[in-house]
């Protein structure tokens, strides 16, 4: 047996590292998967996010302060994620109201 891996060595050496970078390029393939179905999935969630508030403020007079400061965090990170479509005209459209109830836009 000794005198096996002795003959053999860089055969078995090569071999344990091709396995070796197939196994981890399989682990990387399958996590690259996955973190872009997790990109996709917070993408779809934070767009939601940013419809509901739309939907809850449009039909009103105003759009308060706090309401606007999230939605400017949701949309910055629904932007980095790579989030496109209605949002930037929803966003404007919620900016034009004002930021107190009775006041003048």
């Amino acid at each position: 047996m000794q005198e096996l891996l002795t003959e053999y060595w860089l055969e078995l050496l090569f071999t344990a590292i091709t396995a070796l970078c197939a196994k981890l390029y399989t682990r990387l393939r399958t996590e690259r998967k996955e973190m872009h179905s997790l990109k996709t999935a917070m993408c779809a969630l934070l767009r939601d996010r940013i419809i509901v508030t739309y939907n809850r403020y449009s039909g009103k007079e105003y759009f308060p302060i706090h309401e606007r400061e999230n939605l400017c965090h949701l949309t910055r990170e629904y932007y980095l994620l790579g989030g496109n479509g209605i949002v930037h005209e929803l966003e404007s459209r919620l900016s034009e109201l004002p930021t107190e109830k009775g006041e003048n836009a």
